[in-house]
């Protein structure tokens, strides 16, 4: 009997010993073998035979398959090992799992900038985010609200909201287009697209007609922030008047719809103008989440400005033969009477000329300090 029971302990501790080195060997083994896939991503299956692997479980094996990026992710995030694995990680969940949002928005909160990889590889970040568009957001929808211009009646139409199942992937799209692809005009589309879902931030509203003026449409861009100030829900009366005049009154100088130029007296009027609607504004109950009138005529000062300077650079090369280096270039030269001033200018910003480009955006007063001292 002791014979017996000695020998069943033996039996189990060898069977323990055994499934124990067993369990290790697979370990390693599958480790060797995991470590291959993540250094050869080709190695992955593709679409249509994970489909087959799955038996029809397709979106449980794209969650697993999420899982164990993000796990992956964790582990070797800090040297951005993990890039070119989940590149093709991501396109196999999207293939099992198309409306599966969360690995779009990752892919595009990932993305590096262009210049730092190849063209390649950074086109495939930016092909997964469309494809995120293309298979979670309404195509009917999307058509409708690319044909709508005016921004106020778009807004207005409860029947176009949330085209998309996460309105985050049409907005990081459109932040990628613009600021590495250097794209304004698909930049405002995928920004125009966003900005009829209720989950994307408020701001995104003042984006769209800020592309316009990125591309040097600095008058179209100012008129559609007039538009919108003018649609704006809230009580400044005195800044709702001011829009009213700029876009609508006759027979004053500034009526800027209206005027061929715009002229010193047109940026002296709105400066006054900007000053009476901001006594007004801050006796306005604060609204954090709303934009206010106030909010989309200080973007539309600052297109107007752009746009008066692009005129002024046109007669510095008529009458100097060369653009100006600056605003105060201008105004030295007596082609300007008045420097105009960014408007909630809280951070000393300046306008500043980038004569690569041809173009006026807003920059601190300390690189327009700088520009100036390489050029004198």
């Amino acid at each position: 009997m002791r014979n017996t029971a000695l020998l069943s302990v033996i039996c189990i501790g060898c069977a323990v010993f055994l499934s124990f080195i067993n369990t290790e060997y697979l370990y390693k083994n599958w480790k060797i073998i995991d470590s291959i896939t993540l250094s050869h991503p080709e190695f992955l299956p593709d679409a249509t035979s994970a489909i087959f692997i799955s038996a029809g479980n397709t979106t449980s094996l794209a969650d697993t398959y999420w899982i164990r990026m993000i796990q992956y992710i964790g582990s070797t995030g800090l040297d951005r090992s993990y890039q070119k694995y989940i590149l093709s990680l991501v396109d196999l969940i999207t293939d099992l799992h198309p409306r599966f949002t969360s690995p779009y928005t990752l892919i595009l909160l990932l993305a590096p900038d262009a210049d730092k990889v190849s063209k390649w590889e950074f086109s495939h970040y930016m092909n997964i985010g469309k494809k995120g568009v293309e298979n979670t957001c309404s195509e009917e929808k999307i058509n409708a609200i690319l044909k709508i211009s005016n921004l106020n009646t778009l807004w207005d139409d409860p029947s176009l909201e949330n085209p998309c199942l996460d309105g985050m992937i049409p907005y990081l799209l459109a932040y990628h287009e613009f600021y590495d692809n250097h794209d304004p005009a698909m930049a405002k589309k995928y920004y125009t697209i966003a900005s009829m879902n209720t989950d994307t931030p408020p701001a995104v509203r003042l984006l769209i007609p800020l592309m316009d003026g990125k591309e040097g449409f600095h008058r179209s861009s100012a008129i559609t922030f007039l538009t919108l100030a003018e649609g704006a829900d809230d009580t400044n009366e005195v800044c709702h008047r001011g829009v009213w005049s700029l876009l609508w009154e006759d027979g004053i100088s500034g009526t800027y719809t209206r005027v061929s130029s715009v002229n010193s007296e047109l940026i002296r009027t709105i400066a006054k103008m900007r000053e009476e609607i901001q006594v007004e504004q801050a006796h306005q109950e604060d609204t954090p989440m709303q934009l206010t009138c106030s909010d989309y005529f200080d973007r539309a000062i600052r297109q107007i400005h752009m746009d008066f300077l692009d005129q002024a650079q046109t007669l510095s090369l008529e009458r100097l033969g060369k653009y100006s280096t600056g605003t105060e270039a201008l105004f030295d030269a007596g082609i300007i009477s008045i420097i105009p001033e960014v408007p909630g200018n809280e951070t000393h910003t300046v306008y500043g000329y980038n004569p690569e480009t041809h173009s006026w955006d807003i920059i601190t007063s300390v690189i327009q300090e700088a520009s100036n001292l390489e050029t004198n």
